[in-house]
């Protein structure tokens, strides 16, 4: 747990390597949190923020209805990300439409993708592979990193016209560890 003031949220827990147990937890930037285990309080085998990934992917919805006002919060939203100081050692792009795209080599630059996102418009085909975007950062981020991997996915909607199913999503995101 967490001090009262600021509890701690926990995300996901993985078993897949019990007796090591991964969680992923949320608190406030600044806060330390407590990990008790049997009543005691133990010290985490590797605790991360973040901002600290090996490996950051960010997967922009740019179908149809993101057209204008959507579209450019989201975009903004993702250069404001990466104007902070991240220290991935690698950083990638997808948008998605009616198709996910990898639009970046998988060691870019923060300013190299900040380039690419600001080139993206609205696909005008109708259609939001999300579920697709899911199974691309995954694969991608897997062949950049053995370490933290995250996926910040940027969207409006559900899934229309994915080959991947969402099934298909969640368990590509959990074999790369993706967070």
């Amino acid at each position: 747990g967490a001090s009262a003031a600021s509890p701690a949220q926990i995300r996901h827990v993985d078993f897949g390597s019990f007796p090591l147990v991964r969680v992923t937890a949320l608190v406030a930037a600044g806060e330390h949190p407590q990990l008790i285990e049997n009543g005691r309080r133990v010290a985490f085998a590797k605790a991360r923020q973040l901002g600290s990934a090996e490996a950051l992917m960010l997967a922009l919805d740019n179908s149809s209805s993101m057209t204008g006002r959507p579209l450019r919060e989201a975009k903004t939203a993702a250069r404001e990300f990466l104007s902070h100081d991240q220290r991935a050692t690698s950083t990638g792009f997808v948008a998605f439409g009616h198709e996910a795209l990898v639009l970046t080599r998988e060691s870019e630059s923060n300013a190299d993708v900040a380039r690419t996102l600001s080139q993206v418009a609205p696909d005008r085909q109708t259609g939001t592979s999300l579920y697709d975007a899911v199974v691309s950062s995954s694969t991608r981020l897997q062949r950049m990193s053995a370490g933290t991997r995250i996926l910040i996915l940027l969207t409006d909607g559900r899934d229309v016209g994915s080959r991947a199913s969402l099934e298909q999503a969640v368990n590509a995101a959990q074999k790369a560890s993706v967070v």
